[in-house]
């Protein structure tokens, strides 16, 4: 299943942003890192 860009409109089998990075040498302008997902534990210690 190949990866897609909006941004730049294209498909490849890498992550888009590795693809631009690989081929213009800079980062992605484009790309935002997804945030970090919340701790289950997190909530855990929250409770007691």
């Amino acid at each position: 299943m190949p990866y897609a860009c909006k941004l730049l409109g294209f498909k490849s089998k890498a992550l888009p942003s590795i693809e631009v990075l690989r081929i213009d040498g800079r980062m992605c302008q484009g790309f935002t890192p997804k945030p970090p997902p919340p701790s289950a534990s997190k909530s855990v210690n929250t409770l007691a």
